[in-house]
């Protein structure tokens, strides 16, 4: 989805609070390196090419949710993010 004016693919996981009975979310958005990769080493060089990889990063900008529900909760988390 549009964010920031990027597209961004985000996670949303749903948490269930076993004691409450609610649910609530962890949101995280997906992050790509190019990276050199320091192992193995042999004659002193790098024995592999630098690789494309993709993590999924926690969103530091979250809002809380707090629904009955886990499709609540991922509703709510979408409408924080901005989808429709």
């Amino acid at each position: 989805m549009p964010y920031g004016g990027e597209d961004t693919q985000f996670r949303i996981e749903v948490l269930h609070d076993l004691q409450s009975s609610r649910f609530s979310t962890s949101v995280y958005y997906k992050d790509y390196f190019h990276l050199q990769p320091s192992y193995p080493v042999v004659n002193g060089k790098f024995s592999k090419k630098p690789t494309d990889f993709q993590v999924w990063v926690p969103f530091p900008n979250a809002a809380w949710t707090d629904r009955d529900t886990a499709d609540e909760a991922i509703t709510q988390a979408l409408g924080f993010l901005g989808a429709h």
